[in-house]
């Protein structure tokens, strides 16, 4: 593992300090290495777009009042035209392809495509990044979570640095951790599911619900119902899908996926990623803060975006990284 991070300075962001690794990897095996050549650029751009999201639903001429953010989206745009034009997709992933195929089948082509593409972007990217911080966050700054997350790395990862380590799924292979990652989209959760009514409906035989109108359901409001939590479930408690021990929870109650027809393609890769860098780089490193006289602190979360499902971390987390003894 130590070629991901050799190039890094000791003391750094640790946000900075997992993108790197994670976008590399993203982009060359989503897409491909070709068009993508500047990862970063590329997240940078569709973090921007991101940013007003709400300004572009309302139809009004993000041109003019957002120009940094129209900007952004038409050189997202015009990179997947490029890619799908120079037929990038057949050297990408299958999931890539897959979606350009569907796409076709309902007379989607050319400009549209890169347009959908480019949203897609929002889940790849500005939903996996802050899961993977918050994960390994919460990791790294409890002691004891951290002694038992490495035991579980150390096995899982059995000396071996590929991408592909484990003989199973990252999931079943770290339970530890994979709970951990869990809670993270239960408790570090924003945003809100929009749908629209089909029909007119009496919600539990008290409110009306007028077909073809739009009802957003915020996400954070059944991730801490203590009816299906416990009375902890204002509280992160890392050890918490552990202890279920395979019971699922209600989908109602955990919609970080998403749900139905809307239910997330990336629910599978993206754990095995998270936890594969995590197992990776609790094993090889050691990571304390920079700053606060040693004692971590909570960064905060950052609400101000509803386009993002798991929230950003508010403040920066300076971190001392160093490698450890026996790696």
């Amino acid at each position: 593992m130590y070629f991901l991070w050799r190039y890094q300075p000791e003391f750094m962001g640790l946000k900075t300090h997992m993108r790197i690794p994670l976008l590399s990897k993203i982009f060359s095996e989503l897409m491909s290495p070709r068009e993508f050549r500047r990862p970063q650029a590329n997240y940078d751009c569709i973090r921007d777009y991101a940013k007003q999201t709400l300004l572009f639903l309302t139809g009004l001429p993000p041109h003019l009042l957002v120009p940094k953010a129209f900007a952004a989206r038409e050189r997202i745009v015009k990179a997947f035209e490029t890619y799908f034009e120079n037929k990038g997709y057949e050297t990408g992933s299958e999931m890539t392809r897959a979606r350009r195929n569907i796409l076709q089948t309902y007379g989607i082509y050319g400009q549209d495509i890169a347009r959908m593409e480019t949203v897609n972007g929002f889940g790849i990217l500005l939903n996996l990044l802050p899961t993977a911080f918050w994960t390994i966050w919460h990791i790294i700054s409890d002691r004891d979570l951290l002694k038992n997350a490495r035991k579980e790395a150390e096995a899982y990862l059995q000396g071996n640095d590929d991408w592909d380590s484990g003989p199973g799924k990252a999931e079943e292979d770290l339970p530890l951790m994979a709970s951990t990652m869990r809670e993270v989209l239960r408790c570090h959760v924003a945003g809100a599911a929009t749908r629209m009514v089909m029909e007119d409906h009496f919600l539990n035989g008290k409110y009306l619900l007028k077909k073809d109108s739009m009802i957003q359901m915020p996400n954070s409001v059944p991730h801490f119902d203590k009816n299906e939590w416990g009375p902890n479930a204002d509280q992160f408690d890392a050890y918490r899908f552990v202890r279920q021990e395979g019971k699922k929870p209600h989908p109602v109650a955990f919609r970080s996926w998403g749900g139905g027809a809307n239910l997330c393609p990336g629910r599978v890769y993206a754990p095995r990623l998270i936890l594969t860098v995590t197992a990776m780089l609790i094993r090889s490193f050691d990571i304390s803060p920079a700053e606060t006289n040693g004692r971590w602190e909570h960064p905060g979360q950052d609400t101000s975006n509803p386009a993002i499902v798991v929230v950003q971390p508010q403040k920066r987390t300076m971190v001392r990284v160093s490698p450890r003894e026996s790696f």
